[in-house]
């Protein structure tokens, strides 16, 4: 299939798209992948994503899983 039929058939499927969210993350796609290469992200963009409850269990994870030195792994 030739790839001018294939950004039709794509374009199409975009003009059916009624999630906003999916329209956004669709657009994210098609800038990075005209760029060239994705943007950075600054570290703000992040904020806010996990709830308390996430953060504090990830915490929880690391302090059991990182925080524990085994002597015997050092032989």
């Amino acid at each position: 299939m030739p790839n001018e039929v294939k950004k039709l058939e794509i374009i199409e499927k975009i003009l059916h798209i009624s999630d906003d969210e999916l329209l956004r993350v669709v657009e994210k796609i098609i800038g990075e992948g005209v760029n060239g290469k994705s943007q950075k992200k600054s570290f703000k963009q992040f904020a806010g994503l996990m709830s308390n409850e996430e953060a504090d269990a990830i915490d929880n994870i690391i302090a059991e899983g990182c925080e524990k030195i085994n002597p015997n792994d050092w032989d």
